[in-house]
């Protein structure tokens, strides 16, 4: 299912954006992904299932960890789609980690502001 909102998410993107299936790709490899990121960072006891993945529940440590590996995956991925050849490895990868920068503080600074309080 988690597949499938991704997608169609991702080609709604498209439309506003007018590039067609860059975004889909690129959403529904980091929806595939999560899980085996997921599995890879499971603590010793487990996830609880009704848990998202936020700082207050998961921690900071693991929570950067986890954001910042799907991060970089998704903005590799999107970049790599979007040029379609990897000639432009340099600039692909140029434009993943000052889009990962620029991403990650985004998400860490809505993270402390509209931490919910439980």
């Amino acid at each position: 299912m988690m597949l499938i909102i991704a997608f169609v998410f991702g080609l709604m993107i498209d439309g506003f954006y007018n590039s067609p299936g860059v975004h889909a790709a690129a959403l529904v490899f980091s929806a595939y992904i999560k899980s085996i990121i997921l599995r890879f960072l499971e603590p010793f006891e487990g996830y609880n299932t009704d848990d998202y993945p936020t700082i207050s529940k998961m921690g900071i440590g693991w929570y950067l960890s986890f954001i910042s590996l799907l991060m970089l995956l998704h903005c590799f991925i999107y970049f790599s789609v979007e040029a379609f050849s990897f000639v432009y490895f340099f600039d692909i990868f140029m434009n993943t980690i000052f889009s990962f920068i620029t991403s990650m503080s985004v998400i860490f600074l809505l993270q402390l502001i509209l931490r919910p309080k439980y």
